[in-house]
């Protein structure tokens, strides 16, 4: 399956946009640098694995993002703030405001793990 990332905003305070993985569609946020993300626009390979990322205490099975120039360990995962991702791209079900008028991405943990489970044969993004 071929999932499809489309960015639509390049913000300070994250890069958002929408992924759609066949008849799933979520809502992204990827770690802002200087309104630039550390994926660059192309297509790559995800594979699915376990994995475990320095705040999170059991490891867990997600897809990582491969062949980024220059970046290793680049996953989809759970996340609701620009500072929850080092490069990662976060899936949620919505885009929310933070009481500091930041924005977020909400519902993360579900849609994460419905992109998983149902999605085993993800090759291409």
């Amino acid at each position: 399956m071929i999932v499809t990332l489309k960015r639509t905003e390049f913000r300070d305070d994250g890069i958002f946009g929408e992924l759609s993985a066949g008849n799933l569609n979520l809502v992204t946020l990827e770690h802002s640098y200087d309104k630039k993300p550390k994926i660059p626009v192309g297509t790559y390979k995800c594979v699915r694995g376990v994995h475990h990322l320095a705040n999170m205490v059991h490891p867990f099975t997600t897809f990582e993002v491969t062949g980024v120039p220059g970046h290793t360990n680049i996953l989809i995962h759970p996340g609701n703030w620009n500072s929850d991702s080092e490069g990662c791209i976060l899936v949620g079900k919505v885009i929310g405001w933070r009481d500091d008028h930041t924005k977020m991405i909400e519902q993360s943990d579900r849609k994460s793990t419905r992109l998983n489970s149902s999605h085993t044969d993800i090759s291409r993004m």
